[in-house]
């Protein structure tokens, strides 16, 4: 990857395979530094679903993975808080990669990762505020 970044920066043609969230995607932005190869056309093999358009970078081709997050039901069940909590959360694809970009730069501790996160919720404060509340409206 070191190699196809110092490409792309010297405005030398480059193809690389990669996938997000990763490091990379803070780096080689798509829609910016670089674009998502796109197809006409989506052909999915038999009984294959699912979106194969992104908002932005088009028709990939290949069904798009939503990232969620997963508890166990007995646990949900009996804390319908952090339930109602974990639905509304929503981080943006490109805060993700800004902070594997982080870890890959070295910052990796629990600390340097706790301070991460800490320091997005105060950058969306508003949101974390409006989640916990209507989290802790839950029943």
């Amino acid at each position: 990857m070191p190699d196809a970044i110092e490409r792309i920066k010297a405005g030398k043609p480059t193809l690389y395979y990669t996938w997000t969230p990763l490091w990379v995607s803070a780096i080689l932005r798509p829609g910016k530094e670089v674009v998502w190869l796109n197809v006409k056309n989506t052909s999915l093999p038999d009984g294959e679903t699912g979106n194969t358009v992104v908002e932005g970078l088009g028709n990939l081709g290949f069904p798009v993975n939503d990232q969620k997050i997963i508890a166990n039901t007995t646990w949900l069940k009996a804390n319908p808080k952090a339930k109602k909590f974990f639905e509304l959360v929503q981080i943006p694809i490109a805060d993700v990669n800004a902070e594997n970009q982080k870890v890959a730069d070295g910052e990796k501790s629990n600390e340097q990762i706790m301070k991460h996160a800490t320091d997005w919720i105060a950058a969306h404060h508003a949101d974390w505020e409006k989640w916990i509340a209507e989290a802790k409206a839950a029943k």
